[in-house]
């Protein structure tokens, strides 16, 4: 069985790629992780390979390693996450696709100074609502790419002429829920940040499980969000609210739908 190998660096930088399951190199990764005592012969700066099943090759040393995300691939190639149950009556969970330390430091600097001019005016208890004109041009095309990829992966086709990005801003305080917009909504993210740079937020959403004819399932389950998250996932599996459990927390709210151009509400 092949895996999915998603390593993650000093600055924010990523690599992804394909590679045997169990594998020595794998294993060895794993071990490399700063606080890892599997293998702890390791030299604490020593420089790693990593050889992906196509031949491409990565050098790195160990103190540049931040995570090691490994995820099973099913026969096709895909996440076994977005695989869809193939009997009838069978339930699997909600595709959705959830990224750490999404946008880069510098990204994120610039969308927190941005958000700190903006005015903002309440929406609910505990939940105000900025008006920013549009996001800085460095996040906007993050989250377009992210976007992009998250509907390969979940095997959904549009139009890229006939598609328009709604994008809010809200900032949320402890034990707050937040409603969504899902209106005419292909699929939905949510990035949760800190309002500050030293500040530490979390939430969490429910997605529900889907049935092989498409049909949504009774059951649920809880996705956890916390600083710099970004989570992507066809609207109709979610729920309608983000549960924020800090203070100072913002939420980059958006819905991808139908008509116009990527831009805020």
């Amino acid at each position: 069985m092949d895996v999915s190998v998603k390593v993650s660096l000093q600055g924010g930088h990523q690599w992804e790629f394909v590679a045997e399951a169990g594998s020595p190199m794998v294993t060895g990764l794993v071990s490399a992780l700063p606080g890892a005592t599997v293998d702890a012969s390791l030299p604490p700066d020593g420089l790693i390979q990593l050889e992906a099943k196509s031949g491409e090759r990565l050098f790195v040393t160990r103190s540049s390693l931040v995570a090691v995300s490994i995820t099973e691939l099913d026969s096709q190639g895909r996440h076994s996450a977005f695989a869809k149950p193939t009997f009838a009556g069978a339930s699997s969970p909600a595709p959705f696709v959830l990224v750490s330390n999404f946008f880069t430091p510098g990204t994120l600097a610039n969308l927190q100074a941005a958000i700190s001019m903006a005015n903002s005016s309440p929406i609910a208890a505990n939940v105000r609502e900025f008006s920013l004109d549009r996001l800085p041009i460095d996040a906007e095309r993050a989250l377009i790419r992210a976007i992009d990829d998250a509907l390969t992966a979940f095997g959904i086709e549009t139009n890229d002429a006939d598609r328009h990005l709604n994008l809010r801003a809200l900032q949320a305080n402890d034990s707050s829920a937040v409603g969504l917009n899902v209106r005419g909504s292909i699929v939905s993210l949510v990035a949760l940040l800190p309002l500050t740079k030293s500040a530490k937020v979390f939430g969490s959403i429910n997605l529900r499980d889907q049935i092989a004819d498409g049909a949504l399932a009774e059951g649920v389950r809880q996705v956890s969000l916390e600083s710099n998250n970004l989570l992507i996932y066809p609207t109709a599996v979610g729920n309608d609210a983000l549960h924020v459990m800090s203070d100072n927390a913002v939420i980059l709210e958006g819905v991808l739908c139908g008509g116009g151009a990527v831009g805020s509400e």
